[in-house]
């Protein structure tokens, strides 16, 4: 009988052998894997699956102020932060009808005066605030948040635990002149009302 190697190296025939041995053994498993996890699909019926988006619901704050960059480019022709404000800030999360990974937001804000950071002709002056109450619509994917508003341009990237959103949230418009809010990176953070 030969051995299979010699001194941990096989042989060039050896190896086409190992090759189709190795597919065999994944087709097996391959093969057995829907029997097996098939046998307990009568305990999923028994339990209502809680959907990402299901468990995200509810009313969600800062538990502190949100310091936010209020920035235009009326100034120089380029994007800057004008002035700073706190925001304090509230989301009404609701899961969207038919999806187990979308959702709704209903964001207010309460803002601080702005402080102005740059001074130039027009300044703090040049920034156009954001309405509130603010409308999103977001996707989870698994620990990750984001949402993007097509009218307003708001942005939220971020990710999530049971209790916690942490991310950033930004909006940079331009009409006739662009402005916007940007929270300084992971900066944006909420926890759940309980």
């Amino acid at each position: 009988m030969r051995p299979i190697s010699r001194g941990g190296q096989y042989t060039l025939a050896q190896v086409p052998r190992m090759h189709q041995l190795r597919r065999v053994i994944l087709a097996a498993v391959a093969a057995a894997l829907p029997l097996v996890t098939g046998s307990c699909s009568g305990i999923s019926d028994l339990v209502t699956p809680l959907t990402p988006a299901r468990s995200l619901s509810g009313t969600w704050s800062t538990p502190f102020a949100v310091p936010m960059n209020l920035q235009s480019d009326y100034c120089n022709g380029s994007r800057q932060t004008v002035a700073k404000q706190n925001w304090t800030v509230t989301w009404i999360i609701t899961e969207q009808a038919g999806t187990s990974n979308g959702v709704d937001i209903e964001m207010r804000m309460q803002k601080s005066a702005a402080t102005a950071v740059v001074s130039c002709n027009g300044g703090a002056s040049s920034y156009v605030p954001e309405p509130s109450p603010l409308f999103m619509q977001g996707t989870i994917s698994g620990s990750r948040l984001q949402f993007y508003n097509l009218t307003t341009k708001a942005a939220f990237d971020g990710s999530l635990t049971t209790d916690n959103i942490t991310g950033t949230f930004g909006l940079w418009d331009c009409l006739i002149y662009c402005a916007g809010e940007q929270s300084d990176p992971l900066k944006f953070i909420l926890t759940r009302n309980k």
